[in-house]
């Protein structure tokens, strides 16, 4: 009986992410930015609004009961679509779990999401995963330019630059 009980709790489990998951999806949302540190006071004002919209997904993976991941997006009007489109925003998995599928599986679910809410397609933006996402099925349409419309604190690097490997996925 305990060995089909440890079997149940190992398996990933995807759900909607709550106010209870703020600090470890702080703590992962860090690993995102290769030069900046996302501040503490700032994420605890935005969490709790993109919980709240119904537009965004917030999603976390579970294993052992603990979450090891997650992913974020939003779905919105895109006229070139004439329909909606979800955008993926941020994944990612705890750096010691990386590459056993995890990553895959947050996906799909994020895709499930996106389909549930009537939308045409996912589209992202990477810097080094593109393996990865090419595996899923992705395709590569454009270049992704942001400019930043705050001034960046004390003359440090660009915050937007993402360290994303295919190995962090």
């Amino acid at each position: 009986y305990r060995s089909t009980e440890k079997q149940m709790t190992s398996i990933p489990k995807v759900r909607p992410a709550t106010r209870s998951d703020e600090p470890i999806i702080f703590a992962l949302v860090n690993q995102l930015h290769q030069s900046i540190r996302v501040e503490e006071s700032g994420f605890a004002e935005a969490f709790p609004s993109v919980l709240r919209d119904p537009n965004h997904g917030c999603l976390v993976l579970e294993l052992n009961s603990q979450v090891i991941g997650y992913a974020a997006g939003y779905k919105h009007v895109a006229l070139s679509a004439c329909q909606h489109v979800a955008f993926l925003d941020e994944i990612v998995i705890k750096p010691e779990l990386r590459g056993r599928g995890f990553g895959k599986q947050l996906m799909a679910a994020f895709e499930a999401w996106a389909e549930t809410h009537r939308c045409k397609m996912v589209a992202l933006a990477t810097g080094g995963a593109k393996g990865f996402y090419e595996r899923l099925g992705y395709t590569s349409r454009a270049g992704y330019y942001k400019k930043s419309l705050q001034p960046e604190s004390a003359g440090g690097p660009d915050p937007i630059q993402l360290r994303s490997t295919e190995k962090d996925l």
